[in-house]
């Protein structure tokens, strides 16, 4: 879980993709501890999102955005297929 700024009182927070579940966008009461989930990502994109490398993450306007910290790879080929960027929204 990374938190990404307070909301109305709240945390948002992203929760990373494991293996085979997405990732998502949620909100902790730090009064409570209770979890919201407020935007989950596709389980068609798990696997993609998952090798994201440290992903930065920003979400405005029930859209969330991931970028990876770097691309890196052996070969040419293999670097220009990377996924620059993951953009989620209702």
């Amino acid at each position: 879980m990374m938190p990404l700024r307070l909301d109305s009182g709240k945390a948002l927070v992203y929760v990373q993709a494991a293996y085979r579940k997405s990732g998502e966008i949620g909100s902790l009461d730090p009064a409570t501890g209770a979890y919201t989930a407020l935007l989950k990502h596709p389980e068609s994109a798990a696997g993609t999102e998952n090798t994201l490398f440290l992903p930065k993450v920003a979400c405005r306007d029930g859209r969330s955005f991931l970028l990876p910290q770097r691309i890196s790879e052996d070969e040419d080929e293999a670097e220009k297929a990377a996924t620059g960027v993951l953009v989620f929204g209702e």
